[in-house]
């Protein structure tokens, strides 16, 4: 007969087991009760990047205990509200970042059912609400008859600047998470884990030329399609290929 595979206790795609087991009760009754015991690992994580990428990740991996330091080569926003953002902050690392932008429904329906305080304050900030029968036209808008799943076919609508502002404030406040400003990647270190090249360490300059090296136990590269950490990875890959 062939044998069962044994599940390996950690795997890599998740940070989260379960683990069952049975036992007895002291009383002596042979009835067995299924336990499942939840263990979560930590782990330091550096983010590349604190666009809405970045951000959103450090929100979804700052809520379950990790340590998250994001590095943004851009200066913070300026004090003050959307108009500010708007006008005064000088996002070099965003060409589009003054074009409005919009989360379509999937997102809308996870920051509603999971931030819904967040989801409040983009209200709060001008940000407006595209439903589903908001978008039809008027032709297809006077027969329209509601189905269940209509009401989460919306979409959140404003400025970018807007965006980032609220999302880097709101993650700000999260104690796991640290965002540091004015640091650039400058180089990659990479090492082998099963013949497969990983970022192991990035080195970092700040705005006065202070290089540093830093080694998370994991790297999240959210600095967009022109990415140093992406370029220096693709080019060890092919190294490694050619050899």
């Amino acid at each position: 007969r062939p044998r069962r595979a044994t599940p390996k206790p950690w795997s890599a795609a998740s940070d989260v087991y379960k683990r069952q087991h049975l036992t007895s009760s002291c009383t002596g009754d042979k009835k067995a009760t299924l336990v499942d015991t939840t263990i979560v690992k930590t782990e330091n994580i550096a983010i590349v990047g604190a666009g809405i990428c970045g951000l959103c990740t450090s929100l979804a991996l700052g809520t379950k205990g990790h340590k998250i330091t994001i590095y943004e080569r851009d200066i913070p926003p300026p004090e003050g509200g959307a108009e500010e953002a708007f006008f005064d902050w000088k996002r070099r690392g965003a060409a589009q970042f003054r074009h409005p932008h919009a989360f379509l429904g999937v997102m809308c329906n996870l920051l509603q059912t999971l931030y819904p305080d967040l989801v409040e304050q983009f209200w709060k900030s001008g940000a407006r609400k595209l439903t589903f029968k908001d978008m039809l036209p008027p032709e297809v808008a006077a027969n329209y008859i509601p189905q269940p799943d209509d009401e989460k076919l919306w979409l959140l609508l404003c400025r970018r600047a807007t965006m980032e502002t609220l999302l880097r404030r709101y993650v700000e406040q999260n104690h796991n998470v640290v965002i540091k400003n004015n640091t650039s990647v400058i180089a990659i270190e990479t090492q082998k884990a099963d013949g497969i090249p990983a970022v192991s360490a990035l080195r970092l300059r700040n705005s006065q030329g202070s290089i540093t090296t830093v080694r998370p136990d994991l790297v999240v590269d959210a600095s967009g399609p022109v990415s140093y950490t992406h370029l220096r990875a693709h080019e060890t890959v092919l190294d490694l290929v050619c050899r």
